[in-house]
């Protein structure tokens, strides 16, 4: 097919007036871009084991634009724009639905779902015949743990999925797939497409390796990657903020708070034993603890010093593990240093969970919550924990807020089913409170909600990135508010950094690395 930029407006600009969608230039233009990248480019690689040069045709690229920018219509746009017999759309379960009454709203299409009890129902043949199939990440990878041996060797069993060459291919929320090492990635490899595409406005996530995967399922080889990656960034990449196309929303504002402890006890822990009686804690004291177990987790607990055995025997009973004393899990006691900032309460095992103990961290996003809430901008909160967010649902009862006392609160997380969900997005809350892994991605709140709260920071910069992204996005008509906790060190000098000083400290790394690479 020739590329025709006049086709290309015309075909884009019919699928809008029929779906009754604003027409936006930079929409076009993307589309233009991306109608134009299926087209191909050749490269000119070179075979490191032979040093021979060849040539790769690469058709697809990764579109970027920052949340908000509409990027599901320019995907649909395209597939509207240069038509082709089979297109096969990979998502997040949570998204299905939302892909599908989007294609149904603006093309009247019923695209098949290949997922769950509906596979039985898409053989081959259905497949093959169908115009967009949506399916999900665990589906395309669902089956290839499990090998089948043959006398010669170890064959890994596929889905249909993997049985037909798609003309296009389009994995949303691409990030999923920045792990070359996992299932996912190997699931998405074995996909046989002419096209593809990877959607997400957050293309780096952790380190530039991030990107890299992102290429190699795009089909750039390995050997070309790395030395060309400025190339393969103005080539392959369209990614623009809202101020680059030219939409300006009501503004953005973000606070930053820093929480001091409330015990302030030091010392032999003498008052720390004292309050175990009476029932209580020294929040501060629990989580230096926490902290200096981390900090030591290189040794074995025997080459501690002798007063160091002392500091765990708070955890026998009382608290869930925090470590084998033979073994050191370094990543289970960041688990629990990040707990400890938030509340005590989140370290005790289910039996002792009672009594809620006092907590620095919950106490300043409550009082925060009860100055604004008659302000009437809807307020998002961003967990981290089923039993966070059951605490701030319980506290902004104590509050005087919650159901009949005039403040609806609302709560999504991965405990919530599939129509329970639908049902509490489609609702307008004063505070919903959400599990930042269940619902940060794909969801448009814009409509009821302009306050987010993070109670911690996320090791992941993009995934606060994506989930502010919910509500700061087109269609915005406040100015939207953003506040940030994060708990102080531990002495006066602040020289012992609480954890969650220390993932801020590293979100800026990876944000200065994401700004130089785009």
């Amino acid at each position: 097919m020739r590329f025709d930029n006049e086709t290309v407006k015309k075909s884009f600009h019919g699928y809008l007036d029929n779906a009754k969608l604003e027409k936006k230039g930079y929409q076009l233009e993307g589309v233009t871009w991306c109608v134009e990248r299926e087209m191909g480019v050749m490269l000119d690689c070179v075979d490191m084991s032979t040093g021979t040069t060849g040539r790769k045709f690469i058709r697809g690229g990764i579109v970027a634009d920052e949340m908000g920018l509409g990027k599901t219509i320019m995907m649909l746009g395209i597939c509207i724009s240069n038509m082709m017999p089979k297109t096969l759309i990979v998502l997040p379960f949570a998204l299905l639905d939302q892909w599908w009454m989007q294609i149904y709203k603006t093309t009247g299409h019923k695209a098949i779902i290949y997922h769950g009890a509906n596979k039985k129902k898409c053989g081959l043949d259905v497949l093959n015949k169908s115009a967009i199939v949506l399916t999900t990440y665990g589906a395309i990878c669902g089956k290839l743990n499990k090998v089948e041996s043959t006398k010669k060797n170890k064959v890994i069993i596929e889905n249909d999925l993997h049985k037909i060459r798609w003309n296009r291919i389009i994995f949303d929320e691409a990030h999923h797939l920045r792990n070359k090492k996992t299932m996912l990635f190997l699931g998405a490899l074995r996909l046989k497409a002419g096209i593809r595409w990877f959607v997400t406005g957050t293309p780096i996530q952790n380190n530039v390796k991030d990107f890299y995967s992102l290429c190699l399922l795009m089909g750039i080889p390995a050997s070309f990657i790395k030395d060309n990656i400025d190339f393969i960034r103005r080539t392959f990449v369209l990614k623009r903020s809202k101020s680059d196309v030219g939409i300006s929303l009501s503004g953005i504002e973000t606070l930053c708070k820093t929480v001091s402890w409330l015990g302030e006890g030091e010392g032999d822990g003498e008052g720390e034993k004292e309050k175990e009686k009476e029932g209580g804690l020294d929040e501060k004291l629990l989580s230096k603890k926490i902290h200096s177990l981390l900090a030591f987790s290189g040794t074995t607990f025997d080459e501690r010093d002798e007063g160091s055995g002392d500091d765990i025997n708070i955890f026998d009973k009382k608290f869930k593990f925090i470590a084998k004393p033979e073994k050191n899990i370094p990543m289970i006691l960041l688990i629990r240093a990040k707990q400890s900032c938030i509340s005590s309460n989140l370290l005790l095992r289910g039996d002792e969970g009672g009594g809620v103990f006092n907590s620095s961290k919950i106490n300043s996003v409550i009082d925060l919550i009860g100055e604004r809430i008659g302000n009437g901008n809807g307020k998002i909160v961003f967990c981290d924990f089923h039993e966070e967010m059951d605490i701030i649902e319980k506290r902004l009862g104590l509050l005087g807020l919650g159901v009949g006392l005039g403040c609806k609160i609302g709560k999504i997380d991965s405990r919530v089913k599939k129509n329970d969900r639908e049902r509490l997005l489609n609702d307008r809350f004063d505070v919903l409170i959400i599990q930042i892994n269940s619902g940060s991605e794909g969801l448009n709140l814009q409509e009821n909600y302009s306050e987010v709260y993070f109670v911690s920071p996320h090791w992941n910069p993009s995934i606060e990135d994506q989930a502010i992204g919910r509500c700061y996005r087109f269609g915005q008509k406040k100015c939207v508010s953003v506040f940030r906790f994060e708990m102080d060190g531990f002495d006066d000098e602040k020289r012992t950094l609480s954890v969650e000083r220390h993932i801020s400290n590293i979100q800026n790394s990876k944000r200065a690395m994401i700004k130089e690479l785009f």
